[in-house]
């Protein structure tokens, strides 16, 4: 079922007629596509509660990812404006009393495809993303207090989850440097970063390069986002 809340901000924003369909999203959040006179659009509602399972809330509410969302997705517009050759959808609109974000459609298909596929293009496509990178990781973000109260608890969940729970899958004798990594990271906050760079929010197309997805935007240092690409 489309929440009623969405259908009435589409209804809203983009002329009529419309179709309304659920889309891909995650556990945290809910998708609808937005298909009118206008081309296609996208709302992304965040939720403090999973869309399916057994799962324990997140560190950080609905209306702090959505802060995070929307603050991240326009610095990231600012990035493209410097790196053209990477685009970034348009922000459309931001509900903050429904949490709610609402986006132009990003143009091309995860590079995902591409890993697992022949690999066409992988190459020069994380050429232009790591370029975006530069731009993105030195660009500022205000308000600074507000977005790292918002955005600091979900990265250190995050790290938990990607560094601190796999410690005991590495070598003993690398354990304390692992640590000692962890403990740094979390200290981390020169640079604002994409934090979840990973291949199915890299979109490419014919030599065109598209990334989205900004909710888990945080501050650290800028390496974090290459390593989510090499690691693939």
């Amino acid at each position: 079922m489309i929440d009623h809340e969405m259908e009435a901000v589409a209804r809203q924003l983009w002329p009529s007629p419309q179709r309304l369909q659920l889309a891909t999203g995650g556990l945290f959040n809910r998708v609808v596509q937005v298909q009118s006179p206008v081309g296609t659009t996208y709302l992304k509602r965040f939720t403090d509660a999973a869309s399916s399972g057994d799962f324990p809330p997140l560190p950080t509410s609905a209306s702090q990812r959505c802060l995070v969302a929307a603050n991240w997705h326009e610095l990231a517009l600012r990035a493209s404006a410097r790196e053209p050759r990477a685009a970034v959808p348009s922000l459309v609109a931001v509900q903050t009393a429904l949490d709610l974000v609402a986006m132009e459609e990003a143009q091309g298909e995860p590079l995902y495809d591409a890993l697992v596929g022949d690999g066409l293009g992988v190459g020069a496509t994380l050429q232009t993303v790591t370029a975006w990178l530069g731009a993105l990781h030195s660009l500022p973000l205000e308000p600074r207090p507000l977005l790292w109260a918002a955005s600091g608890p979900f990265k250190a969940f995050k790290i938990d989850l990607q560094y601190t729970r796999m410690l005991p899958e590495i070598p003993q004798a690398l354990h304390a440097a692992g640590e000692r990594f962890v403990a740094d990271y979390l200290q981390r906050s020169e640079e604002p970063v994409h934090g979840d760079l990973n291949s199915r929010n890299i979109l490419s197309a014919e030599g065109a390069v598209s990334v989205i997805d900004f909710e888990q935007g945080h501050f650290g240092e800028g390496v974090y986002d290459l390593v989510h690409c090499i690691i693939e």
